[in-house]
């Protein structure tokens, strides 16, 4: 962001004008009360030659020469003003004739206006639920404060801050207690400013809508107690239209199911830890952010450490899916916000934020092997687990019923070692098993195999 130098109107009419001797002088109204940096230029007329004097805060200060900007008009530079929001700048300046007698005083007070963005940041870690509806997580707690941690050290190289808020605990992230924090937010930010969102737990998608799971949520009552995607859109849509800029990052399973399918989400960039029907593993997608916006790696910058929507989006599909063996697929929507937006500026000496690889086990041990004489009931199960959306649990199922000899297991198989759901992506093991398929008739396992394979 370009800093803008403050340069005022020259009002000639209803002005303070001092008279001595024959001699006239005008110096500008200042019509706005606040400057940009650390000099403001000075418009006045004079009949005659004078000699100028400024005092900032009672100091006086050297003025850069007069230029004649048109016959009688002139302009000067007071130098050396405050750059603190806080701190008032008195102006006074003092016009002498040529025998050095005081013909006219002009005494002004300004403010100085920080160029950056004021920066609103509320950072959310869900573990637990209450009613134990959803299984316990460690992750999301120490995920929310590094976000939380990293913004408040590093955010100033780009931004003031305001209002930065961590909620973890079970009291603070209550469905109510969440909403209220949002709508604080909704009514803090103004023109100009930046909100960002961090959003860490257990997501859920039912019906086409995503749910944020709450301290408090009932998963009986679904819609009525977690954080649902149109009651959260609906504070992001009221920043919107103070003209705000409002980034969300959605670290949950499921987490692209929160803007797939809206109409209306022109102004808020969604960095979506996965896809709609996936799972976010632990604190992968958490520390590739902060590595990302820590400018650590080249590839997440551009120019002197800016970091953009498009070099953070392709930071993030990059090195999560890496790190997740391709198992989980980072998603960015950003619809009226080009992607050269710079979001953040990498610290000059960033902390060191690693991306974890945890080892995740092609066959994991959640079900029994199965003879050839249960296949088909292992295949049942797998397939009722895998139209949940829960690929993880499916995939030992799936792979039992497959080397017990069911047929039909060949092929979704063979298709989620293809596209890495509730598995490794393995390509060796989906055509090896697209083979089994078309050895046994399956058409869609012929054609994947000649465009793929």
């Amino acid at each position: 962001m370009k800093r803008l130098t403050l340069i005022l109107l020259v009002l000639l009419a209803a002005l303070g004008t001092g008279r001595a001797q024959g001699i006239s002088v005008q110096c500008e109204e200042f019509t706005t009360r606040q400057y940009s940096k650390d000099f403001i230029d000075v418009g006045y007329t004079a009949g005659e030659q004078v000699t100028i004097s400024a005092y900032v805060n009672g100091v006086r200060k050297p003025i850069g020469a007069s230029k004649g900007v048109k016959p009688g008009v002139k302009k000067f530079r007071i130098s050396g003003l405050p750059e603190k929001e806080y701190e008032a700048c008195v102006i006074k300046l003092d016009f002498k004739d040529a025998a050095g007698k005081l013909v006219y005083t002009r005494e002004f007070t300004l403010r100085y206006k920080d160029p950056r963005s004021d920066l609103h940041l509320l950072s959310i870690g869900v573990c637990g639920n209450r009613e134990l509806s959803y299984p316990t997580l460690d992750y999301p707690r120490t995920d929310a404060k590094t976000v939380y941690s990293f913004f408040n050290m590093y955010a100033s190289a780009y931004y003031t801050s305001k209002g930065f808020r961590v909620l973890c605990d079970p009291d603070e992230t209550t469905t109510s207690n969440i909403c209220l924090k949002l709508d604080q937010m909704a009514n803090d930010v103004r023109e100009g400013d930046v909100f960002m969102l961090y959003l860490s737990g257990h997501g859920e998608e039912k019906g086409g809508t995503y749910y944020f799971i709450t301290s408090d949520t009932r998963k009986s009552a679904l819609g009525n107690t977690a954080l649902s995607g149109p009651l959260l859109l609906g504070y992001l849509h009221r920043m919107v239209a103070k003209k705000a800029r409002v980034f969300v990052f959605v670290d949950t399973c499921h987490a692209q199911a929160l803007y797939e399918g809206n109409p209306s989400l022109d102004g808020i960039v969604f960095f979506a830890s996965c896809g709609s029907g996936e799972v976010s593993r632990d604190s992968v997608y958490a520390q590739a952010l902060v590595q990302a916006l820590s400018g650590k790696d080249g590839n997440s910058q551009i120019g002197n450490g800016y970091v953009t929507v498009g070099s953070l989006q392709d930071f993030l599909y990059a090195a999560v899916r890496r790190a997740t063996g391709f198992s989980q697929n980072p998603a960015c929507s950003h619809p009226g916000v080009d992607e050269s937006f710079v979001i953040f500026k990498a610290p000059s000496a960033p902390q060191e934020f690693e991306v974890t690889s945890p080892a995740y086990p092609s066959a994991p041990a959640k079900a029994a092997p199965v003879t050839s004489a249960n296949a088909t009931e292992a295949y049942k199960k797998a397939m009722q687990l895998r139209q949940a959306g829960k690929h993880t649990e499916a995939f030992p199922y799936m792979l039992s019923a497959a080397k017990g000899g069911c047929k039909d297991a060949y092929f979704p198989l063979a298709d989620m070692y293809h596209r890495g759901q509730g598995v490794t992506k393995d390509r060796n093991e989906a055509e090896s098993w697209y083979k089994k398929a078309a050895e046994n008739g399956n058409t869609e396992a012929v054609k994947i195999l000649r465009s793929h394979f």
